[in-house]
């Protein structure tokens, strides 16, 4: 009768701890860091009308920078669903590339007679504001998807040189320069996947994406460049962004 008594207050035991395991839920406020790879997919095109050049310079590129995050969010869990809003910074992640082209001064022109573009881009990632829904895979997993702003300084800088005496193309001089920087905003979406490893610390992997549209630079012509009317186009740069993080966080 003892052995069955004693049994019985450990099956009890256990099934109450059971029971408690299963009313976690992920409501609550939380806090963490994190690393994230971003990449900035960037086109840029500038072109020179009126007789230099029908056809638009062009630069492409997809560079990746490290960045540091950090993060502040609050969930509510609803049984089926699990509701949330999150602020994340982000520091670092400021992708850069510098292109280069040369092309004859004319169509039929001589080899020695060229225009050359010389282009920086750069796109720095700021951070987001997301909501976020998800579905509770098990108690310790959580699946969600998440939308909301983000925000990246667009920044684009070049310069257009030429022939400064047409029978010794190695002397160059400035015909004209480019400038710009914005600080853009978004719709960003991602999806992510996070891990309950103990009661408050969790480890979330995600995905994101943002595109920032176009950001239109201001364009000043070389004082010696005469162009007969013609006009120099403004440098114009267009930046998306995506990228991968994981980052712990602390629940309150």
């Amino acid at each position: 009768m003892q052995r069955i008594t004693t049994a019985l207050l450990v099956a009890s035991a256990l099934s109450t701890a059971a029971s408690a395991e299963d009313e976690k839920n992920w409501t609550g406020f939380y806090a963490g860091v994190g690393g994230a790879i971003v990449s900035a997919d960037s086109d840029t095109s500038t072109s020179v009308a009126e007789g230099l050049s029908d056809t638009p310079f062009v630069f492409s590129n997809d560079s990746s920078k490290e960045a540091f995050e950090l993060m502040l969010g609050y969930k509510k869990d609803f049984g089926p669903v699990v509701v949330g809003f999150e602020l994340r910074p982000t520091f670092g992640g400021s992708s850069s590339a510098s292109f280069s082209e040369e092309r004859p001064l004319f169509q039929g022109a001589p080899d020695f007679l060229t225009i050359n573009t010389d282009v920086d881009v750069e796109t720095k990632f700021k951070g987001s504001l997301m909501a976020t829904l998800g579905v509770p895979v098990s108690n310790r997993f959580l699946f969600e998807v998440g939308g909301g702003f983000a925000q990246a300084k667009v920044s684009s800088q070049g310069s257009l040189s030429g022939p400064y005496d047409f029978f010794d193309a190695t002397i160059r001089e400035d015909w004209g320069s480019f400038r710009g920087s914005e600080t853009k905003t978004s719709f960003i979406w991602d999806v992510r996947g996070t891990y309950r490893v103990t009661d408050s610390f969790s480890v979330t992997a995600r995905y994101f994406q943002a595109d920032f549209g176009s950001m239109t630079g201001t364009a000043t012509l070389g004082p010696d460049l005469d162009l007969g009317g013609g006009e120099l186009f403004p440098l114009e740069t267009s930046s998306k962004t995506s990228g991968f993080g994981v980052n712990v966080t602390y629940s309150f």
